[in-house]
């Protein structure tokens, strides 16, 4: 399980469909609002729609 809140860059990277913009974004996204509150608030980082969502749901944790 990886944790959204807290991975590094390379850590979000082995999930399915994340790669190096994604990453950033979600560290940034993080960064910006204090860090995500519910798994599905990853959807509001440019780039990670519901697809991309689905196909990590499974492997993440706040």
């Amino acid at each position: 399980m990886i944790s959204i809140n807290h991975a590094t860059q390379d850590e979000l990277e082995t999930l399915l469909g994340i790669g190096p913009t994604k990453a950033l974004g979600i560290i940034s996204y993080r960064d910006e609002y204090g860090g995500f509150k519910a798994l599905e608030e990853l959807t509001e980082v440019k780039g990670i729609g519901p697809a991309t969502f689905a196909k990590i749901k499974d492997f993440i944790r706040l």
